[in-house]
């Protein structure tokens, strides 16, 4: 997920496992599962090196997941 709040970007990301998903929808989340959520560093978008940044971070999210597609469909 891309967020913004003003002029500030940031990419975050969850893990959800299988088991924490169907405890999601049993309503009994298993005591050892949990979910995971990143949030990356914040980049300044009034800043022209930091929007820079924001770009090359952004286009790698989006190699990573034409990436990603590209070995599924070769499978």
């Amino acid at each position: 997920m891309i967020g913004a709040h003003h002029t500030t970007m940031y990419i975050s990301t969850a893990y959800v496992s299988p088991a924490y998903l169907e405890g999601c929808r049993s309503g009994r989340i298993p005591d050892h599962e949990f979910l995971v959520v990143r949030q990356s560093q914040k980049w300044d978008l009034a800043d022209a090196k930091e929007r820079v940044d924001a770009a090359l971070a952004f286009l790698g999210c989006l190699n990573y997941l034409m990436n990603d597609t590209e070995r599924a469909e070769s499978q």
